[in-house]
């Protein structure tokens, strides 16, 4: 696991120094990866491959910079080392999923795997590549992400449905374990191409507490993880979804994200729409009731003290 904790130091926000040096080091050296136009890196192992393998190589670090990674010598989980104090997020959202790709593609395991920039500022790569680039994703019936925490679900919603239960079914009976299908999904990259490819999921990694200081990963998982990823044999996989079928209004499709950001008031609506959504979200970004509960009070201050 060496070489993973290595990945771990790199602090990467989009865009920044150390996620260009980190794409260099573990990307465009050693493997020559093809760049689109927003900057996605793409390798394909084997002929005309019907998976696409997904994760991003940005974090939400604050800062550009280097860490220390300490491992649990009685749990065997990766955190960020205490004398760290500056580090807002260990990172193991998403260099878990590239070192997983990394190790798939070294092990010749078929597919088309996309390292997406940019995820963490709203998929903004993964949305470029399905509205300008979607020739990517002709012939693909499934974009499987490395994206989520815990170790058992095979998300088969991010909002709405981007998966069918019997593909989930059947991607968690190959990978054993606790894995089972999920609708408690958010969202990830595989979520922006739900028009375009049947089955779009998301799997948990073994991390825990992403986007927050106290984030740490199962080593032991995340072992166990790559030895069958490795052997990964896509065979019995079902594919019944059809992404021409998604729902006329989509309140979480990319489309709809797209206009978000540019329309303060679709937020609010979409939060009044989906309350318990939200909450969730708001969980899986590290936010407990008492933290949440603070930075509402200190927001609603500042507004009123501005009046």
């Amino acid at each position: 696991m060496e070489k993973y904790l290595e990945m771990l130091s790199f602090c990467r926000p989009a865009g920044s120094v150390y996620e260009e040096a980190f794409v260099e080091k573990y990307l465009r050296e050693p493997h020559r990866p093809i760049e689109d136009g927003y900057g996605n890196q793409i390798i394909d192992v084997g002929s005309k491959p019907n998976i696409v393998w997904s994760s991003h190589t940005d974090t939400v670090h604050r800062d550009s910079r280097l860490q220390h990674i300490e491992v649990g010598k009685k749990d065997g989980f990766a955190r960020v080392a205490p004398r760290q104090k500056l580090s807002n997020c260990l990172g193991a959202d998403c260099t878990t999923g590239v070192w997983l790709m990394l190790e798939m593609v070294e092990a010749g395991i078929p597919g088309r795997y996309i390292f997406h920039r940019a995820e963490e500022r709203g998929m903004l790569g993964s949305t470029w590549l399905a509205k300008n680039a979607p020739e990517w994703l002709k012939g693909i019936d499934a974009a499987i992400a490395f994206d989520r925490m815990g170790t058992n679900e095979v998300i088969t919603h991010q909002g709405s449905c981007t998966a069918s239960n019997e593909f989930a079914t059947s991607l968690a009976t190959i990978l054993g374990g606790a894995y089972k299908p999920s609708s408690n999904g958010v969202y990830t990259d595989t979520k922006a191409y739900a028009r375009i490819v049947p089955e779009c999921t998301n799997i948990g990694v073994g991390y825990y507490r992403q986007h927050s200081p106290s984030e740490s990963q199962d080593l032991n998982h995340l072992k166990w993880l790559r030895d069958v990823m490795v052997k990964f044999d896509q065979s019995t996989l079902v594919f019944k979804r059809d992404p021409a079928a998604v729902a006329e209004y989509d309140p979480y499709d990319f489309y709809e994200w797209d206009q978000a950001q540019y329309d303060w008031s679709a937020y609010v609506n979409l939060v009044r729409r989906n309350p318990s959504t939200i909450a969730a979200i708001m969980q899986d970004l590290g936010y407990d009731y008492d933290k949440l509960d603070i930075d509402i009070y200190k927001r609603n201050r500042n507004k009123t003290s501005a009046l």
